[in-house]
């Protein structure tokens, strides 16, 4: 970070709530690292005020990016100019380190912008400004994304067909005050994918907002580019959209609830699955996704959350919302490269509403629920909302999130719903939304009431108008279905792939990634896999020929960054897919270093796992073992094999120098009760030292010994917890009384067992105590006595000369009568003071 200068405060001030839900976030990293899940974005304290604009540049299109100037902050510190550094990725932001992006621009503080030229229409990159030396405490980044499609058109392809069934397709779009031209192809999208056979179908006016494709043939798919503004290369917005002519009506997963309709998913569970067909390339753009593109079912009879607050994995975070409050979310930063995809889009900033929705992209903070234009607000922005309504947190209930490495959770418990009135006991709503990574929701509701409210899905491209409103003259018909979710089916009637956990790995490290297709119950057949992606040669992938599909790749050190990896299901005239971003880390300066592994100490008892913790017998030998490893040994054999590695062994924790460098331990050396391992230090040809590895320990044991048991006695029963105690008790397989086993054996040291005796008969019996090492027993050493006997206390057979005390036995003894005597003479006082009272 950089010092703190009235600028910089003045930042910092600004960005109050981001460092506030940072934090926030923090915690559920901080968690979610703790128990092998993934983590969500950790904001930088201060802001660069990074920005990014398209313009035109030469007849092409480029990007500029601007920011702070820091070099006059530095000079008024007293601090020379920084390195800066500027990283790019067409997948997600990389790493302030730059780990998961490519170093596009180099060079000092004495510069405050730069300008990417080698960009294509219609790609939204992902930059990383990087100021300072990573690691130190003068280091800043900030990130921002942009692309030379400018504003987002929200351009919508509708078909719909009239009485004569003639096929027509409707667009609409957002007007942003600029002329349009839209281009057509029956192939691919013009200008974004270099199709030569795009024509232009309409010139548009500023005010144009509709325009209507009658030149259609029935079943034939069509490709529209909208362009606004009069610089095709550098527009000051672009939009693509497909539709098939005559195509069904295209169904839309939102439903608006109030007086007429009231809200009646109480108990219920809506999961949407992504079922878009997998387009021709990896690097096409996804936002022509639509409703129909989702598969979508309801289960009723929801009892219970999905998601729990708390259980054996971690815990949830409550969330500090208050009423009408929007609270930004970041789900990728340098450590993590979490997106959600929506609509073919994918974001790495949601907001949360209190008001029971999830906002896309976007920077309000507050958004009050409006009834009278709910439907409008709704369909105004990519939005998920799963009990939208006035909410009011601040009177009661919790609001709180789950990371996991799948998906990320929120929960809104007993939550009141704003009345109408002033109702002193207003409506509460419990619900549950899953975003997975994988681009799956799942909605799940307990109970709730709203007075009016709305829940579904938004692609964010307004409300859907149907072709017959726009064209009234023309009877067209058969544009939208407007899907009740008390009418959606049970099951799948759809192929769709289940989520995937997007892998967070370091170099070396191995990801597993295993696919499955979820299939309709009415499905026969078995559907076929495959995949692409942007890492080395072909995808590690393999079709297991059962509807399952398994991935596996080991990156080396130097393969570092984000790789998009596309899985493919197809089954007939189906196909579907889903994309996952592979986080390989940068390599730990530690991996480039020598490294021991696989060590192993061996000796000549069978069944001992040698890179465990085990027993072996006195005057057995001791054999150790180890790899040698450097990630640089097959580039550069003669500097970084293997040198002059140190082997050191210890024996009760006190190296045994006469075998240092050596691999084993004569069989004339181990004795009962040592304890040997070894320690290896490797280092490379070239001098490199690596970190110190220790083998396992095993402890030398020799034949049991039993001096003492304690109780000596018990009940027929069983039950009596008894203390073994002697010399060598070390790794005990089996204690037995009489020959039957004894249970619930707890190792105290090699001097100390305890057990719990088994039933037996009455009398004395011996005990048997078998160790890795061999047995032993004590004959007589335990006593059985009927329950209809009373078992006497051992110190108070003492007493009264019979029986044993720890310390000596004998009731010969007169340490053994002398308590007995004195109790004697104490009784004889008495009964001579009581008679003496009497007379």
């Amino acid at each position: 970070m950089m010092p703190e200068t009235k600028a910089f405060r003045a930042n910092k001030a600004n960005l109050a709530v981001s460092v506030a839900v940072s934090l926030i976030i923090a915690f559920m990293a901080v968690q979610a690292r703790a128990s092998d899940s993934a983590a969500l974005m950790e904001k930088q304290l201060f802001d660069l005020n990074l920005q990014v604009i398209a313009f035109s540049e030469e007849d092409t299109c480029a990007l500029l990016l601007f920011w702070l100037d820091v070099e006059a902050l530095l000079i008024a510190n007293g601090l020379p100019p920084q390195p800066v550094a500027i990283y790019r990725s067409e997948l997600s932001y990389p790493g302030d380190d730059g780990s998961g992006g490519e170093l596009v621009y180099s060079g000092t503080t004495s510069q405050n912008f730069w300008i990417d030229e080698n960009v294509v229409l219609g790609v939204d990159y992902y930059y990383t400004l990087a100021i300072g030396v990573h690691g130190t405490i003068y280091f800043i980044s900030d990130t921002v994304s942009g692309s030379c499609s400018g504003t987002d058109l929200n351009l919508r392809a509708t078909p719909a067909r009239d009485k004569d069934d003639k096929c027509y397709i409707s667009l609409t779009w957002l007007s942003v005050g600029e002329p349009v031209t839209i281009y057509r192809s029956v192939y691919d999208y013009p200008l974004q994918n270099d199709v030569s056979d795009g024509m232009i179908v309409h010139y548009g006016t500023a005010e144009e907002s509709t325009w209507l494709d009658e030149n259609v043939f029935s079943g034939e798919r069509y490709f529209y580019t909208v362009v606004a503004g009069d610089n095709v290369l550098a527009p000051e917005a672009f939009a693509i959209s497909t539709a098939v002519a005559c195509d069904e009506p295209m169904p839309v997963y939102t439903e608006l609830f109030d007086a007429a309709n009231p809200f009646d998913l109480n108990y219920s569970q809506v999961e949407f699955r992504p079922v878009q067909a997998d387009p021709p390339s990896l690097s096409d753009d996804l936002s022509d996704m639509t409703y129909a593109d989702y598969e979508v079912t309801r289960l009723a009879d929801v009892t219970a959350l999905p998601v729990a607050k708390s259980d054996a994995d971690g815990f949830a975070l409550d969330l500090p919302l208050t009423n009408d409050v929007l609270l930004p979310l970041f789900l990728t930063n340098e450590e993590t490269s979490f997106l959600f995809p929506f609509f073919g889009k994918r974001y790495a900033t949601i907001r949360l509403s209190a008001n029971g929705y999830i906002a896309l992209g976007g920077s309000a903070e507050s958004d009050s629920f409006n009834e009278a234009m709910m439907d409008e607000e709704h369909f105004s922005e990519p939005r998920i909302a799963f009990f939208n309504t006035a909410l009011q947190p601040e009177y009661g209930g919790k609001i709180w999130a789950r990371l996991f490495e799948e998906k990320i959770v929120f929960t809104f418990e007993e939550v009141p719903v704003k009345p109408r009135g002033s109702a002193i006991n207003p409506d509460k709503v419990t619900a549950q939304v899953e975003l997975f990574f994988s681009g799956h929701i799942r909605m799940t509701w307990l109970e709730g009431a709203m007075n009016s409210g709305v829940v579904g899905i938004s692609d964010g491209r307004g409300i859907p108008q149907e072709p017959g409103a726009l064209y009234p003259s023309m009877g067209l018909s058969g544009a939208y279905d407007w899907m009740p979710f008390l009418s959606l089916p049970n099951n799948p009637q759809r192929i769709s792939l289940e989520p995937i956990a997007w892998p967070m790995v370091d170099p070396l490290e191995t990801i597993t990634i295993e696919a499955n297709v979820e299939m309709p119950l009415f499905l026969s057949g078995t559907p076929e896999l495959h995949a692409l992606w942007t890492g080395p040669g072909e995808a590690p992938f393999t079709d297991m020929g059962n509807g399952s599909g398994f991935f596996q790749w080991t990156p080396g050190w130097a393969d570092s960054g984000l790789y998009l990896l596309r899985i493919v299901a197809i089954h007939g005239e189906e196909r579907v897919f889903q994309d996952l971003i592979l986080d390989v880390r940068a390599a730990d300066p530690q991996i480039l270093l020598p490294r021991a592994v696989d060590l192993e100490i061996e000796s000549y008892t069978s069944g001992a796992d040698p890179r465990e913790d085990h027993a072996a017998l006195a005057g057995e030998p001791l054999f150790g073992s180890y790899t040698y490893v450097h990630p640089l040994a097959e580039n550069n054999l003669e500097a970084f094999s293997e040198g002059e590695t140190l082997i050191l062994w210890f024996n009760k924790g006190l190296i045994s120098t006469a075998y240092t460098n050596r691999l084993s331990i004569p069989s004339n050396v181990t004795q009962p009760g040592d304890e040997w391992y070894f320690l290896v230090y490797p280092k490379s040809a070239s001098g490199i030292s690596g970190p110190a590895v220790s083998s396992a320990t095993v402890s030398i044991v020799s034949i049991p010994v039993i001096t003492s048991v304690e109780p000596a006695q018990g009940s027929t029963s069983g039950g009596t917890r008894v203390a073994i105690r002697g010399q060598y008790l070390n790794y005990p397989q089996k204690i037995t009384f009489g020959g039957i086993a004894a249970t619930e054996i707890v190792f105290i040291n090699s001097g100390h067992i305890e057990v719990t005796s088994p039933p037996h008969a009455e009398g004395r019996v011996a005990i048997v105590v078998e160790t890795l090492a061999g047995a032993t027993s004590k004959s007589n050493a335990f006593r059985y006595v009927g329950s209809g006997e009373v078992i006497p206390d051992e110190k108070q057979n003492a007493v009264f000369g019979c029986g044993s005390v720890e310390g000596g036995s004998g009731s010969g003894l007169l340490a053994d009568l002398f308590p007995a005597l004195a109790l004697l003479a104490l009784l004889a006082f008495r009964s001579r003071k009581t008679a003496a009272k009497v007379s």
